[in-house]
């Protein structure tokens, strides 16, 4: 699958955020992206700390949850766009796009996560 990362939800949760940040900045250039901008980079390190949060939460409710596949920066084919996060539980695919500032404008955060959706469903 053409992801910027890729493991288990196991595998996320024993590594270093350092280790997951040079795995998406090296898939990044190897891309053909010339720059990354410093924006990025933050923006990926605060979303794998709620991700982490977050997925530590599941694994504690269902030990399960250990073996759900993991997939960042997912490229959608021929869409021309990344999901920021695809979990693969089972026979579920489960979209899951990072919003800024949530509760600053949570109304437009909303919106926009719709938009995505339904952008990421079309054919």
């Amino acid at each position: 699958m053409a992801s910027f990362y890729r493991s288990t939800v196991q595998e996320f949760l024993g590594q270093d955020e350092e280790q997951i940040l040079a795995r998406l900045g090296i898939a990044y250039a190897n891309r053909g992206y010339t720059s990354q901008y410093t924006d990025q980079t933050l923006t990926w390190q605060r979303d794998l700390s709620s991700l982490r949060t977050s997925l530590e939460e599941c694994v504690g409710k269902s030990d399960s949850a250990r073996s759900w596949g993991l997939l960042l920066e997912f490229s959608v084919p021929r869409k021309e766009v990344r999901v920021d996060i695809v979990l693969l539980i089972r026979d579920a695919i489960v979209v899951l796009p990072f919003l800024v500032e949530p509760f600053r404008r949570a109304h437009v955060g909303r919106a926009a996560a719709h938009r995505e959706a339904q952008r990421y469903d079309q054919k």
